[in-house]
């Protein structure tokens, strides 16, 4: 009897290992960009500065997301922290915020009010695609919104502005 305890007590001690060494939806090498620096205000009274890196140690997932564009369907696999994980992390919740603005590191602006996200309850704050980096013009940020049309998905964004 006491054999098969110490067996059955391994056995689960392994199937808790493997599930443990899976846990980190963002797997990819993101040491190109992970230093990059993205601004965010309103938040606090404060700017706050987070990095790539920072945002891979909050709470992420791994979705995968298709939407159309003009020039087809984009599918991405979206790995990284929520905006709502963001906004937990500082105290805050999509119930406060009545806009939120992205901008991309070629100037690219976008902004939502609050009615967007009350049918977008997603938006995923992309770290990579999948196993892969982002590419050069998505780094070090894309939001990825499924639902939306690829013109609401902003890349390379550096900067989220909350009112």
């Amino acid at each position: 009897m006491k054999r098969r305890i110490t067996a059955l007590v391994l056995v689960l001690m392994a199937v808790c290992l493997v599930f443990a060494g899976c846990s980190k939806p963002v797997k990819a090498d993101i040491s190109g960009y992970e230093n990059e620096k993205i601004t965010i205000e309103g938040l606090g009274d404060e700017t706050i500065n987070v990095t790539a890196g920072e945002l891979k140690e909050l709470d992420c997932i791994r979705k995968s997301v298709t939407t159309q564009s003009k020039g087809g369907e984009i599918a991405v696999e979206a790995a990284g922290p929520t905006l709502e994980t963001l906004l937990e992390q500082h105290g805050v919740s999509m119930d406060d915020v009545s806009e939120v603005t992205f901008v991309a590191s070629d100037g690219y602006t976008k902004q939502f009010d609050s009615t967007f996200f009350t049918t977008h309850k997603d938006v995923y704050l992309s770290l990579a695609d999948g196993d892969d980096p982002l590419q050069e013009d998505e780094q070090p940020l894309r939001i990825v919104i499924p639902g939306a049309t690829s013109d609401n998905w902003v890349k390379g964004v550096v900067e989220m502005r909350f009112r």
